[in-house]
């Protein structure tokens, strides 16, 4: 998945600044390019100001660092380049409510500066022990609780299966909703990251 980072709006909420050392952004920008090429995601990390009036990019491992120049600002970039690749899965990271609006329009999902370090600095779970733990439960069939002689026989049939967990249904009686196909797509690309 590519992920576009407005990266002056990321760094400075992160260290509650309104300026940042070269020093200090390029050692985060090292240690976003770390947790990426450990993730498999592709960075596109864009800065307001550069050396020219113009554009201009360098590559750092296969990820993409822009500096929108001191003519433009790093917002229009992110705008250009996300309307260049609205086709790619990506996700932009911003608390920038114009760019936000103007990525979803185009069809594409954001999530704001502190969610995504948080999320992205976070390391995979160990896939392992649930699997562990889910091949060693037991399903236990219950009555109504009338028949308390009929619920320690269905104990004691139990074999090697699951406990059915009523609280899901309970909770979609209750009036809880369920997730929307958008909702369910944005869940599934923040569990990526």
């Amino acid at each position: 998945m590519y992920i576009v980072i407005d990266g002056y709006n990321l760094i400075k909420q992160l260290y509650n600044v309104n300026k940042i050392s070269e020093k200090k952004r390029d050692n985060y920008v090292d240690k976003l390019i770390k947790k990426a090429k450990d993730k498999g995601h592709s960075l596109v990390i864009v800065f307001d100001g550069g050396e020219y009036g113009f554009p201009t990019k360098e590559q750092r491992n296969n990820h993409l660092i822009l500096y929108s120049g001191y003519k433009e600002s790093a917002d229009d970039v992110i705008k250009q380049y996300v309307s260049d690749h609205r086709n790619l899965e990506m996700i932009v990271v911003t608390s920038d409510r114009e760019i936000r609006d103007f990525v979803h329009n185009l069809g594409v999902d954001t999530i704001g500066s502190p969610g995504f370090d948080k999320l992205f600095s976070q390391d995979r779970p160990d896939s392992s022990a649930s699997l562990s733990i889910s091949r060693h439960a037991r399903t236990i069939k219950m009555g109504d609780g009338n028949d308390p002689e009929l619920d320690e026989l269905m104990a004691g049939v139990g074999g090697e299966s699951m406990v059915k967990d009523d609280s899901e249904k309970e909770s979609r009686q209750s009036g809880a909703r369920k997730e929307s196909k958008k909702e369910k797509k944005m869940r599934k690309k923040l569990a990526k990251l």
